[in-house]
């Protein structure tokens, strides 16, 4: 496929990459379809293209997939994190079988490989024991119009280094680190002290680390300067 813009291509997603990317076909061209999981299909914007594939990103969702689930997270598709929580957990497994089937079929170069089943996790969400949050004083928002304190401690948006969501609960750690981070949003805001810019370099609150024992029940706090 030639370089060079291109319209908004209507695809097919049948299978997921590496990455939480789903793959799509016209002919020999393999697309890599950011936001994208099996049995969609979409409307896709071309980001990046190559000689043999390209990348793009969801437009809007034409067809549902039936794998396709509610993401619980509010801020799911905004943060950088999770990546998969709108394609049943089930699919994520069978998926990400087939990828150690294909890596070692296509990197390894084993034409039969037995490849056992993916094992599952015992919980998909509340697992994580260390997160780590961003000062700003520039919170994004999806709406620029929307009124905004200059405060925040949140994820990063996915590819943007200096751009920050407020981000009062995450899903993936347990409810003590999370009554912990509420706890400490209101603390550091009522300091008066201002949150670092990565622009400016100036500020004083830069990066805030939880991380829970759930042997012990413990909880470490570490906040950087």
């Amino acid at each position: 496929m030639k370089k060079g813009k291109h319209p908004p291509l209507q695809l097919k997603i049948t299978d997921l990459a590496f990455g939480a990317r789903g793959i799509a076909r016209q002919n020999e061209f393999v697309w890599f379809v950011h936001g994208a999981i099996p049995g969609q299909t979409v409307l896709a914007k071309p980001v990046r293209i190559k000689k043999a594939f390209g990348e793009a990103k969801v437009l809007a969702v034409i067809e549902k997939s039936p794998y396709e689930v509610p993401p619980p997270c509010p801020y799911f598709g905004i943060c950088g994190g999770c990546k998969l929580q709108h394609l049943e957990y089930g699919m994520q497994i069978h998926f990400k079988t087939q990828q150690v089937k294909d890596a070692l079929t296509r990197i390894g170069g084993l034409p039969s490989p037995e490849v056992k089943p993916c094992i599952p996790a015992k919980t998909i969400y509340g697992y994580r024991n260390k997160m780590e949050f961003t000062f700003s004083d520039q919170p994004w928002t999806l709406d620029a119009k929307e009124k905004k304190e200059p405060f925040a401690i949140g994820l990063h948006i996915p590819e943007h280094f200096d751009k920050i969501i407020n981000i009062e609960k995450c899903l993936l750690q347990s409810d003590s680190a999370n009554q912990v981070l509420k706890t400490l949003h209101a603390l550091f805001r009522e300091t008066g002290l201002p949150a670092y810019n990565i622009k400016s370099h100036k500020g004083i609150w830069r990066f805030l680390i939880l991380r829970y024992g759930f042997r012990t029940n413990e909880l470490l706090v570490h906040w950087i300067t």
